[in-house]
């Protein structure tokens, strides 16, 4: 049911041209199209509090409360040397900062944290 609401938020809040896609278990992949980095983490903070505004009980959290979301935000920028794989990687490293520094927040990739994982 979390995940449904979740992905409903993401269907309602993309513009035309984004998309959204569910990736592993609990983690979803949104494409913003033509978004420059300050505009995809203004973005993204909407989805965060949106989802956070719609008071879904989530025990999980410690201390119990509602279901809130991290995020990592990584950016392509024309003529970047950057794989789409490395892009996915730098957005995951920020995700899982986000978590590690309290969660319900968004965190912007580094690619000095690409570097320091070959």
């Amino acid at each position: 049911m979390a995940l449904q609401q979740v992905a409903a938020v993401l269907a309602v809040d993309t513009r035309a041209g984004d998309t959204a896609y569910r990736f592993g278990g609990e983690e979803f992949i949104v494409l913003l199209a033509d978004e420059f980095l300050p505009g995809a983490v203004i973005a993204v903070d909407r989805f965060r509090q949106t989802i956070e505004a719609l008071s879904v009980p989530h025990a999980g959290n410690n201390p119990p409360g509602v279901l809130t979301i991290s995020a990592g935000v990584a950016t392509y920028e024309p003529g970047s040397a950057l794989s789409s794989a490395a892009i996915l990687e730098l957005a995951d490293q920020a995700l899982y900062r986000a978590k590690n520094n309290g969660r319900n927040q968004v965190a912007i990739a580094r690619t000095a944290d690409l570097a320091a994982t070959k």
